[in-house]
C-alpha cells in the first residue's frame, strides 16, 4: 500500500470512526434520526474533502440513501491518485441490506422501506484509481479501495402517540351495561383491544380518535382494565394506563302474588307461586301463625293471622331478596246435619229419636254440645211443631256455634169417626242464631214477619200479613216502644214497615198511612197512670197496696 493509501485511509478511517462512535453512544438525533410522517422531508449528511459525502433523507415512508464523492485526482510523492468512485452500503442493524458495488461512478443511491426503530448503518466507500509509476501515463493504473468511508446511522421513529381508556359507570351494577371508551393519539387506524387484566374482553373500531366497547358480562368484583394497540409500520404498539372497574352486587325482585285471603279454617292446602328477576329458585317460609309449608304448599292448621315469605338468598352476583304475605284465616261455621223426624202421636215425649242432630265441616264431624228447644222429653202440642237446635262446637277457636231446625208433625189419636177439627195450630218461620223469633204463623191472627228487636231483644217491629175472609183485608205493621222499666209504652200500626232504627222514635215512610196508635204512660212506681186507644183515655185508681180498685 502506497503512502497516499495509507493517509486517505487514515484520513476517512478517522471520519468514519468518529461517525460510527457518535450513533454508537448516541441515537444520532443529530445525525439521522428522523420521525417518520413528517411534513416536510428532512436530511442529514457528513462531508469531508476527499471523502465521501452521505445523505440521508425521508420521503414519505422511506429512507432514501445517498453516497457521494468529491475525491479528484492529484500528486503524491508516492504516486498518483488519478480519479476517484463510490460503493454504497446499507445495514439494518448487523445485516447487509444492499450493496451498490463499484461502477466507477463517483455516486451512489438507494431507497429503502426502514422498519420502525431499526437503525441503519449507510458506509460510503472511496474508491481510487492508483498509477503505482507515478508516471501519470495511465499505463499500469488500477482501482482500489482506500477506505471505508464515511457512516451515518439512520433510525425512522414513529410519532409520539397515546392510549387512554375511560369507562361509563364505576361502580356498576352486575348485569348492566358498561362502556369503555379509548381515547388514540390522530394517525393510528385499525381496532383497539379492551383487556380485563391479561384478558382480552372484546374490540372496538377506531373512529377518529376514540374507540368503544360496551360489555354486560363483567363478574362481581375488581376488575384492572386495560386498552391495547397492536401498532403498524407508522406507529409502535401502545397500551393504556390501566384504570379501576368495581361492579357490585345487582338487587333482584321477587315477583310473589298474595295467597287468597281471608280464608276459613278447614280451607283446602293453598299452592303458593313466586319467581325471582335473576333467574334463581325461590323457596318458601313460614314466618309466624298457625300453618305449615310443605315445599310450595301451604297447609292452615288453625285460625289467626299466617305469614308466608318467598325468599331468594342471593348469590356472588345478586343480592337476597323477600316479599312476604299475610293470610287471615276465620272460623268456620260447621253445618247443622238434621232430618226431618218421622210424625208422632200426641203425648209421645221427645227423645233421641228426633233429637238427633250432627255437625260438620268439609265432610268432617265437628265435636261439640247440642241444646234442642223443645227439650228432650217435652211433649208437643198436637199440629206441626218446629223443632230448633243450638251447636256450641268444643273447639270454639277454629268453629263457630251453629243452629238448625226441622218440623215435627204431632198426631192426635183417636178411635173411629170423623178426625178431630184444629181448634188453633201454629208454625214458626225460624230463629235468629241469639234465639229472637223471625216470624211465624198461626191459625188466627195469621202470618207475621218482619220482626224487629232492640238491643236488649225486645219486639219493637212486625208486619202482619192480610187474612183472607176476615177483617184484616190488608197486611199491617206495627211499631212499639218502651220505657226503662221494659213496659211498652207505645204501639203505632201503619200501612207499610216503619222506618226508624230499632228503639227509637216510630217513624213512617212518607206515603204510608197511619191506621192507629195507642199510649200508656206510668209513674215513677212504674203504675200506668193513663192510656189512650183510639182517643179514649183511661186513668186506673190503685189502691196502696198497688193493685187497680177503679178505672174513669
Amino acid at each position: 500500500m502506497t503512502k497516499l493509501q495509507q493517509f486517505l485511509r487514515s484520513r476517512t478511517l478517522f471520519v468514519s470512526l468518529l461517525f460510527a462512535a457518535a450513533c454508537l453512544m448516541t441515537p444520532c438525533l443529530a445525525q439521522a434520526q428522523i420521525v417518520s410522517g413528517a411534513n416536510v422531508d428532512e436530511c442529514s449528511s457528513t462531508t469531508a474533502d476527499y471523502d465521501v459525502e452521505i445523505t440521508v433523507c425521508v420521503s414519505g415512508n422511506s429512507l432514501e440513501l445517498d453516497a457521494f464523492t468529491e475525491a479528484d485526482g492529484g500528486y503524491d510523492p508516492y504516486g498518483y491518485f488519478l480519479e476517484a468512485g463510490v460503493e454504497l452500503q446499507i445495514y439494518d442493524g448487523n445485516t447487509l441490506v444492499y450493496d451498490s458495488g463499484f461502477n466507477g461512478g463517483q455516486s451512489a443511491s438507494d431507497y429503502v422501506t426502514p422498519h420502525i426503530n431499526d437503525y441503519y448503518t449507510v458506509n460510503g466507500i472511496l474508491w481510487g484509481m492508483v498509477d503505482p509509476s507515478s508516471s501519470g501515463d495511465f499505463g499500469d493504473t488500477y482501482w482500489t479501495e482506500f477506505s471505508s468511508g464515511n457512516s451515518i446511522m439512520a433510525q425512522i421513529t414513529a410519532p409520539t402517540t397515546t392510549l387512554s381508556v375511560a369507562t361509563s359507570d364505576t361502580p356498576s351494577t352486575y348485569g348492566s351495561p358498561v362502556t369503555f371508551t379509548a381515547t388514540i393519539s390522530s394517525g393510528p387506524t385499525g381496532t383497539i383491544t379492551f383487556y380485563d387484566g391479561s384478558t382480552a374482553i372484546g374490540t372496538g373500531t377506531i373512529s377518529g380518535t376514540t374507540a368503544t366497547f360496551t360489555t354486560s358480562t363483567l363478574a362481581v368484583g375488581t376488575h384492572t382494565i386495560t386498552a391495547g394497540w397492536p401498532g403498524n409500520s407508522n406507529y409502535s404498539a401502545l397500551t393504556s394506563a390501566a384504570i379501576t372497574q368495581v361492579v357490585n352486587q345487582a338487587p333482584q325482585t321477587i315477583i310473589f302474588p298474595a295467597p287468597p285471603s281471608p280464608v276459613t279454617y278447614g280451607v283446602s292446602p293453598i299452592a303458593l307461586s313466586a319467581t325471582a328477576s335473576s333467574g334463581l329458585a325461590v323457596s318458601f317460609n313460614l314466618v309466624s301463625g298457625p300453618g305449615s309449608i310443605s315445599g310450595s304448599t301451604l297447609t292452615i292448621t288453625g285460625v289467626g293471622t299466617v305469614v308466608v315469605s318467598a325468599s331468594q338468598a342471593g348469590n356472588a352476583n345478586y343480592m337476597a331478596a323477600q316479599v312476604t304475605h299475610s293470610i287471615v284465616v276465620n272460623p268456620a261455621t260447621p253445618v247443622i246435619n238434621w232430618a226431618t223426624p218421622s210424625s208422632i202421636s200426641y203425648g209421645a215425649a221427645l227423645s233421641a229419636a228426633q233429637l238427633n242432630a250432627t255437625a260438620s265441616y268439609n265432610g268432617i264431624s265437628v265435636p261439640g254440645t247440642f241444646e234442642y228447644m223443645p227439650a228432650s222429653g217435652a211433649i208437643l202440642n198436637a199440629g206441626t211443631q218446629q223443632l230448633l237446635v243450638f251447636f256450641t262446637p268444643n273447639n270454639s277457636t277454629d268453629y263457630t256455634s251453629a243452629s238448625g231446625s226441622v218440623t215435627l208433625v204431632v198426631n192426635i189419636p183417636y178411635s173411629g169417626g170423623p178426625a178431630p177439627a184444629t181448634i188453633y195450630s201454629y208454625s214458626i218461620t225460624g230463629y235468629a242464631p241469639n234465639g229472637n223469633l223471625l216470624g211465624y204463623t198461626d191459625s188466627v191472627t195469621g202470618a207475621w214477619s218482619n220482626f224487629g228487636y232492640d238491643g236488649v231483644n225486645r219486639l219493637v217491629a212486625g208486619t202482619q200479613a192480610a187474612i183472607s175472609g176476615e177483617q184484616l183485608s190488608v197486611s199491617q205493621s206495627f211499631c212499639w216502644t218502651y220505657d226503662g222499666f221494659g213496659n211498652r209504652t207505645a204501639q203505632e200500626i201503619g200501612s207499610q214497615p216503619f222506618t226508624n232504627a230499632a228503639g227509637a222514635a216510630c217513624q213512617l215512610p212518607s206515603n204510608a198511612t197511619l191506621y192507629s196508635t195507642a199510649l200508656a204512660n206510668y209513674t215513677a212506681a212504674n203504675q200506668i197512670s193513663s192510656t189512650n186507644a183510639r182517643g179514649v183515655v183511661v186513668t186506673p185508681l190503685y189502691a196502696a197496696a198497688g193493685e187497680i180498685m177503679a178505672a174513669h
